[in-house]
């Protein structure tokens, strides 16, 4: 599984640094409801878990009743390979490379600034930077944004929406399987195939990776969930990839991310 040896990479790289603190201090779960044009709105839930220099962050569309008080005090390390909800891992993951890249300090961020509405186009930009005009392209979401670049730069797009009127929704774990083989299509028809760390909380990350590598489409990631792991997707394939840090475009003011690409 791809997140297990991003993991066991991460967990290899803080062993180098004992005097990093692995100690999850605090855990923040909740709902968020945003905005999807005047008519809709997405909800998703999230887990942020905080650490004396890092944290990690992941959105999910499962419950969140796990008992998240066996966490706290606790190294990351020491419970990274028990059982835990997917989204608890993607967290625990992310927190990691968090960790590592505050650590290191070589990490390069750019920054979004502007109102909201600015901030998403100039991500959209940014995402769809250098593609070919007509290239065929598979956006595995609903986003505005990206849709209205794609169609600027007279991109031939497709959209997979499995659950209409939500934003961010990637081939969620209640699809259907004829739904999982339209994207599998979608995916070997495609140039480029666009998607969000979502795959990696709905446990369909290796089934995306796979596809992609074997048609030879083109990856790219924009990572809210899982954000600071994102340079590692490049060993991976990933073409390209947009990381944002918490708080995210969608909060006013400037806002940080990091762009990856393969060289």
């Amino acid at each position: 599984m791809i997140l297990d040896q991003i993991i066991s990479h991460g967990l290899r790289v803080l062993e180098q640094y004992p005097e990093i603190n692995t100690k999850i201090d605090s855990v923040i779960m909740g709902r968020s409801i945003y905005s999807l044009g005047a008519d809709s709105v997405r909800e998703l839930n999230y887990c942020r878990l905080h650490f004396a220099r890092g944290y990690g962050f992941a959105h999910t569309w499962d419950d969140l009743s796990f008992y998240v008080n066996r966490l706290i005090n606790r190294k990351l390390e020491d419970i990274v390979h028990e059982e835990l909800p997917t989204y608890l891992k993607v967290a625990l993951a992310d927190g990691i490379y968090s960790l590592i890249n505050n650590h290191e300090g070589k990490i390069k961020y750019k920054y979004l600034t502007g109102d909201i509405q600015e901030k998403a186009k100039k991500r959209a930009q940014t995402i769809l930077k250098g593609i070919p005009k007509k290239s065929k392209v598979l956006l595995i979401a609903t986003i505005p944004e990206i849709i209205e670049e794609a169609q600027r730069k007279e991109l031939d797009l497709t959209v997979m929406n499995p659950m209409p009127g939500f934003m961010d929704l990637e081939l969620d774990h209640s699809i259907s399987r004829s739904e999982l083989g339209t994207a599998i299509q979608g995916i070997q028809e495609s140039d480029y195939t666009i998607a969000t760390a979502m795959v990696f909380t709905n446990n369909t990350a290796n089934l995306v990776f796979e596809t992609a590598k074997k048609s030879q489409s083109k990856l790219i990631f924009f990572m809210e969930t899982g954000s600071n792991f994102g340079q590692e997707l490049l060993d991976y394939g990933v073409h390209r990839v947009v990381s944002e840090f918490y708080p995210f475009y969608d909060f006013y003011e400037k806002t940080k991310y990091c762009l990856f690409e393969k060289k």
